[in-house]
């Protein structure tokens, strides 16, 4: 099993569908009712983290590649200086716009809201739900103590069957 060292290893191994040292699988059921009402949802991260604290999120990117039509991106997302999620998203370049490619790397505009003012209309499926103890290197990226257990879920963004992204997401606060 594969040791956990932030966002970038935990998005790389859990879309994989590998194991990872500390996290532990859960049902929608076996989440926290507050977590499971951000992260048992359909439509979208950001949308829901954005009602929930009442303020538009913003998203530091921490990498941004691009692999064989794939942006592997790995990102913060803050309301205000309040980390609130840490995600790791690979977007499938082809089916987004091709005026929208260049502009997702680097943006710091949460991915959900650029798809939304761009009118690409998307359906959020989680596919499975985790709990994940913090190492130093997610610890930092989420700003909480190292062996802070957190929640998160792997999930997909379909556009009428075509997947747009697929994401790993960390709630940080709720």
């Amino acid at each position: 099993m594969p040791p956990l060292s932030g966002i970038a290893a935990l998005h790389h191994h859990l879309s994989a569908g590998s194991a990872v040292m500390g996290v532990e699988w859960l049902r929608a059921g076996g989440l926290p009712a507050p977590v499971r009402r951000l992260l048992d949802q359909d439509t979208g991260m950001t949308g829901t983290l954005e009602r929930h604290w009442r303020t538009p999120l913003a998203a530091t990117v921490l990498n941004g590649t691009v692999t064989g039509g794939v942006l592997r991106r790995c990102v913060v997302l803050s309301a205000g200086p309040v980390p609130v999620e840490v995600a790791g998203i690979d977007v499938m370049l082809a089916a987004v716009p091709p005026g929208l490619r260049p502009h997702l790397p680097v943006t710091d505009v949460p991915l959900g809201r650029l798809f939304r003012d761009n009118g690409i209309g998307f359906r959020a499926v989680a596919e499975t739900f985790f709990t994940v103890a913090c190492d130093g290197d997610l610890a930092a990226q989420a700003a909480v103590e190292p062996g802070t257990r957190l929640f998160g879920r792997v999930a997909r963004l379909d556009a009428d069957g075509t997947v747009l992204a697929r994401t790993v997401e960390v709630l940080v606060r709720v």
